[in-house]
């Protein structure tokens, strides 16, 4: 595919074809809708999951107090993060999110392994990845910040994104408790 968009970095156009375009559009919605599902399913009950009663017990259950205030926390920094991956805005922030939120998922099911056929976090490791492919790739020619870098260059904007995912989950880490049990 050697149609190429009108895709710039705010230093003329970086030549991105149509179809990794369309690819980063397609990843961005099928990600960010699943973020989005999460996120309304932690607080409002949606798509079978516990709403903040029943992830705050969870929480609780795992660690993390108090329950329900983690609870509303989690669903938020899923549907926000879910939000700004469909639209496409401040990718940067929303991958950070996502990796500190999957690190303390991971956390969660690191007793299990790595493998999700046993109940490891296998799943929650690709989703870093691909935040952190989000970062680096950039939101893409079909986004709001089409032309728009939120750093000086883009290895500064996937550096801020890892490190403020990493620290943001490991500050989490450290306020989690003994889970219960």
């Amino acid at each position: 595919m050697g149609t190429t968009t009108g895709s710039h970095t705010g230093r003329g156009t970086a030549g991105v074809t149509m179809g990794a375009d369309l690819g980063i559009l397609v990843a961005r919605l099928v990600i960010g809708l699943l973020f989005i599902g999460h996120g309304l399913g932690k607080l409002f009950g949606l798509f079978g999951q516990g709403g903040i009663q029943g992830t705050g017990a969870f929480m609780q259950s795992v660690g993390y107090t108090p329950g329900e205030t983690m609870a509303i926390v989690a669903g938020v920094v899923e549907l926000v993060a879910g939000v700004l991956l469909v639209v496409g805005f401040l990718v940067p922030l929303a991958a950070a999110m996502i990796i500190g939120d999957m690190i303390n998922a991971s956390a969660v099911k690191s007793a299990d392994g790595f493998w999700i056929a046993t109940g490891g976090f296998e799943y929650e490791f690709v989703l870093i990845v691909l935040a952190v492919a989000f970062a680096m790739a950039g939101a893409g020619a079909f986004s709001v910040d089409k032309e728009r870098e939120w750093f000086r260059s883009r290895t500064g904007g996937v550096a801020v994104a890892i490190v403020l995912g990493v620290v943001s989950g490991v500050v989490l880490l450290m306020m989690r408790g003994t889970p219960a049990g």
